[in-house]
C-alpha cells in the first residue's frame, strides 16, 4: 500500500491511475486507523460498516478456524490410525483430504474459486516431474547404493550424522527437481 505522499508523486498504482474524486478502497489493521502514522499518510480515513473483508475476530470466522485445524488434524489423524487398523483401510490420506475440502465448501471456510486459485501450477508440476525421477532413481539402485554409502560414510557421527546424510540428500534431490 503507498501513503499518500508516494500516490501524490506516482501516475499510478498497480497501474491503475487515479483521477481526482476518485475513492480508493483499502484493508487496513483496525488498530492503525487514526493512528498519528495513519493521519499523517492518509487524508480523509472511515471504516465502512459491514464491509468485506474483514474476516478476522467475528465468531464465525473463529469457528470456521478452529473447524479447520481440527478437519486437517483428523484428516491426518485418520490416515494416521489406518495403518494400525485394517478397518480404515480405504480412509487415505487423499480421500481423506477431498472429505475436508467439502466440509470447507460447505461451511463456508473456502470459496471453490479459492480452491482453484490456491493451486500453485509451478509447484504442481515439479511434483509431477519428482515421481519419474524417484522410479529411476529407484530402478537403477541408487536409492540401496546412496543410502549404503551415507549410513558407512556418516555413521561414526551417530544420530547427527543420519540427520546429516538425511538433510544432504533431500537438499541434492529438491535442487535436482527444481532446477
Amino acid at each position: 500500500v503507498l501513503s499518500y505522499q508516494e500516490m501524490a508523486c506516482a501516475e499510478s498504482v498497480e497501474g491503475i491511475v487515479l483521477k481526482e474524486g476518485d475513492i480508493l478502497l483499502l484493508e487496513a489493521n483496525p488498530v492503525e486507523i487514526g493512528s498519528d502514522h495513519w493521519n499523517n499518510d492518509f487524508g480523509i480515513v472511515r471504516a465502512i460498516p459491514k464491509s468485506t473483508p474483514p474476516a478476522l475476530g467475528r465468531r464465525s470466522d473463529t469457528a470456521r478456524s478452529i473447524g479447520a485445524v481440527i478437519g486437517a488434524a483428523a484428516a491426518i489423524g485418520i490416515f494416521v490410525g489406518s495403518s494400525m487398523n485394517h478397518k480404515l483401510a480405504n480412509f487415505t490420506l487423499t480421500c481423506n483430504l477431498i472429505i475436508l475440502m467439502i466440509f470447507f465448501l460447505a461451511t463456508g471456510t473456502m470459496t471453490l474459486h479459492g480452491m482453484y486459485s490456491a493451486v500453485n501450477s509451478p509447484v504442481l508440476l515439479t511434483m509431477v516431474g519428482a515421481f519419474p525421477l524417484g522410479e529411476a532413481i529407484q530402478s537403477v539402485g541408487l536409492d540401496v547404493w546412496a543410502g549404503k554409502t551415507l549410513i558407512k560414510v556418516f555413521a561414526p557421527l551417530g544420530n547427527f550424522g543420519c540427520f546429516l546424510a538425511i538433510y544432504l540428500v533431500c537438499a541434492l534431490l529438491s535442487n535436482l527437481i527444481s532446477n
